[in-house]
């Protein structure tokens, strides 16, 4: 009878410690202080459900006569596509106007009155729309420090979609595009990051 040391499960002693755990949180504008030897970010809001993480690869295969299969050494990346979605719990005017690529004013007390913030929309998307990242921030199992997902030159094209009803709290959608450099167009897969800790034993 044949033998063999494969298992029928790829449970390890060490899985316990690679799980990523909850939900996370959302954070704008991440940034490394390399003296402080610290993170620093803008919290985007509380969110409810978790957040929705794609990174796609698009692949090809260049046609060559005679091949009747893929082959290997022959995959060309043709496009790379970051995504970060959620939903944000906390109404904020900043998170209303980023969704539809709006502006926002003070109120004249002639329109409308004073003490209110005006919303209003334009017909171009502006350098500032631009948020320079974001970055979803969640915690491994085994590990001190969080694991962080940068997606650079985000923007938020979810618009908005609102659902209200009784004993419960109305939340916005996102949905954050990550942007190459408009100077460095061909870094396509420069448009994200993934900084995951290492624990280091001594």
């Amino acid at each position: 009878m044949a033998t063999t040391d494969l298992k029928t499960t790829g449970y390890s002693s060490d899985t316990a410690k690679h799980y990523l755990l909850d939900a996370g949180a959302i954070f704008k504008n991440v940034k490394y202080d390399s003296t402080s030897k610290k993170y620093t970010g803008d919290p985007l809001g509380a969110t409810v459900g978790g957040s929705k993480l794609n990174i796609a690869i698009g692949l090809r295969q260049p046609e060559v006569d005679g091949l009747l299969t893929e082959v290997k050494g022959n995959d060309v990346i043709e496009s790379v596509k970051a995504t970060l979605e959620g939903t944000l719990k906390e109404w904020k005017k900043e998170n209303i106007a980023s969704a539809l690529f709006a502006d926002i004013k003070d109120a004249d007390g002639t329109t409308a009155p004073t003490g209110y913030k005006i919303i209003t929309g334009r017909n171009k998307v502006l350098d500032s729309d631009y948020i320079s990242n974001i970055a979803y921030v969640g915690k491994i199992a085994g590990e001190t420090n969080p694991v962080i997902i940068i997606l650079k030159n985000a923007l938020n094209t979810a618009g908005l979609s609102v659902e209200t009803k009784d004993k419960t709290e109305a939340g916005i959608p996102i949905k954050f595009e990550a942007r190459a450099d408009a100077d460095k167009p061909e870094d396509y897969n420069g448009i994200w990051q993934i900084i995951y800790p290492e624990t280091i034993t001594t």
